[in-house]
């Protein structure tokens, strides 16, 4: 009982083994721990009808510790007969329920229609995010699911106990929607409708699935979500839509087309938060891409960010971004830290905020483990996500735990074999622990799926200088300081190149150059283990100094 009151007093958290031994069993008490907390696990889980390899309530971190992942109630006090142990487990699962929407198929002869089609469906689990008590798949792992048609699959994979799928036909101003709630564990259908209306009811369809879900499920939820979103006007509503479609593949030409329509969104309805938010995170995109300068864009980020939160301010994801800016743009911690509360404390909290108050605020402050247990909350609502899964390994590298970060990337490429940011960061693993060859062939293998420029040029230039190779780092940074002539090229990765070289001097020239540029990529000079050999140099207090980290 006490394992499990230590667990339920940090619902969602990591509560490490440590930590219970401390809790449980006093420091004169002589026990054989290992298995005496095993044993009291294994006793909570046969009460709840818990799984180990499919967790409902207590979930497993290996090696680490437990985390209770059941929503929870709490009961003010009453004059009450005592619940057994066996009512305390059915209150438990009563709010248990978890659902994954996978994306609408599109039916429309018009296939440029399927941003319309992903748009519902995301709409929906947005929607449904906002119910106390349910837990939602959140849309990069839900996606992932297209077309699947073994839902007993989906289940088991997402651990939901429910599934709903439909279909858009739109032809001109005429929808065709339909729906159906589908059980995972025998495919038996739950609920089921078909919606026929104009264009300009989409709205009203949306609020109709979400409220029936919420309808047949209500046995294992709680209150619906109270809080309504503004309307916005139908043009902008698909401009915004569309632009989201283009910003998840994140390629030049789709980004490009992602800020058409955002700005097209706002032209329509200057008072639609969402069109804001999608512009502020294409300005934070390119800025993190290295694509633009991020002293021009970072400033059109912040203002787009303010706007959003001026117009809607119970909006999370806009409180996220203009956290992520003020960050960015102005080193203000105290303030980004500010805004980052303030999203997380507006109700169901988005898995995209979670993983940005761990990644971006609480990693480069060096609050690794706070970090790790927010992005891993995150993974909770989207455990295929590829960005989360490397986040998590980039918080483990920079604890140095290098076996389970090395893990965690590779998830991440099982994932999407091709995806940038856990290709470099498992390259660059591999070559601490001098296996040169996976190294190389990890970062060529990123040039040739997405090009040689600087982003991919810079790991080129860490392995090769880590690993030896000291020629052939040089004349990737040659090439880089050609680029750098004639544009924009962040200057975070010339430095790591110069610190994996051993030159100091040219290193701290570089970070200097770039908390000039407010390139993000230098906030990571605390934690990261590329800059290690910089902390012993008397230059390196002042270069905290200068990014308010001091």
């Amino acid at each position: 009982m006490c394992v499990l009151v230590s667990l339920l007093e940090r619902p969602g958290e990591l509560v490490t083994r440590d930590e219970l031994r401390q809790k449980v069993w006093q420091s004169d008490t002589f026990v054989d721990f290992d298995a005496g907390l095993n044993k009291a696990i294994n006793k909570i889980r046969d009460v709840l009808d818990d799984s180990a390899a499919s967790p409902r309530f207590i979930e497993t971190l290996p090696k680490r510790g437990y985390r209770f992942i059941a929503p929870i109630e709490k009961i003010a006090p009453q004059r009450e007969a005592p619940r057994t142990v066996e009512q305390i487990g059915a209150k438990i699962a009563k709010w248990a329920a978890a659902i994954a929407v996978l994306p609408f198929a599109n039916m429309s002869t018009d296939k440029e229609n399927e941003y319309f089609s992903d748009g519902l469906s995301e709409e929906i689990i947005n929607a449904l995010t906002k119910v106390p008590g349910l837990r939602v798949i959140a849309r990069t792992s839900a996606f992932r699911f297209r077309g699947e048609q073994d839902l007993r699959k989906v289940g088991e994979v997402l651990q939901v106990d429910t599934v709903l799928e439909g279909s858009v036909r739109k032809i001109g101003n005429r929808l065709r929607i339909t729906a159906q709630l589908i059980n995972a564990a025998d495919d038996s259908h739950i609920w089921s409708e078909r919606y026929d209306r104009e264009l300009t009811d989409v709205f009203a369809i949306q609020d109709e699935i979400s409220a029936a879900v919420v309808d047949q499920l209500k046995v294992s939820l709680g209150r619906p979500a109270e809080a309504k979103r503004p309307t916005p006007k139908l043009g902008a509503y698909e401009a915004v839509l569309e632009g989201r479609f283009h910003w998840y593949r994140f390629t030049p030409a789709d980004l490009a087309k992602a800020l058409e329509c955002f700005e097209r969104a706002i032209a329509i309805d200057p008072e639609y938060a969402e069109a804001y938010v999608g512009l502020a995170h294409y300005y934070v995109q390119m800025a993190y891409l290295g694509r633009a300068d991020p002293r021009t864009v970072l400033l059109k980020a912040k203002a787009a960010a303010e706007r959003a939160t001026e117009v809607d301010p119970a909006l999370a994801v806009a409180h996220a971004a203009l956290a992520q800016v003020v960050l960015w743009s102005e080193h203000a911690w105290l303030e980004a830290e500010r805004h980052f509360r303030g999203a997380l404390a507006l109700g169901p909290v988005p898995c995209l905020v979670r993983a940005g108050y761990g990644a971006l605020y609480l990693r480069p402050v060096g609050r690794l483990p706070e970090a790790l247990s927010e992005i891993d909350l995150a993974l909770e609502q989207d455990p295929l996500s590829p960005l989360f899964r490397t986040e998590q390994a980039r918080v483990l590298v920079c604890q140095k735990r290098y076996d389970e970060a090395a893990e965690s990337f590779r998830r991440a490429l099982d994932i999407n074999s091709d995806f940038l940011l856990a290709l470099h960061g498992l390259a660059l693993l591999r070559a601490y622990q001098q296996r040169s060859e996976e190294a190389l062939a990890l970062v060529k293998h990123a040039i040739q799926i997405h090009g040689r420029w600087s982003r991919t040029l810079f790991p080129l230039g860490i392995v090769h200088a880590v690993t030896g190779h000291t020629s052939e780092a040089r004349r990737v940074l040659d090439e880089l300081l050609e680029l750098s002539r004639a544009g924009y090229v962040p200057a975070a990765g010339v430095a790591e190149i110069y610190v994996s070289l051993g030159e100091i001097d040219a290193a701290f020239e570089w970070a200097d150059r770039a908390v000039t540029q407010r390139d993000p990529m230098i906030l990571a000079i605390q934690i990261s283990p590329l800059f290690d050999r910089l902390r012993s140099d008397q230059r390196y207090p002042v270069m905290l100094r200068k990014m308010n980290l001091a």
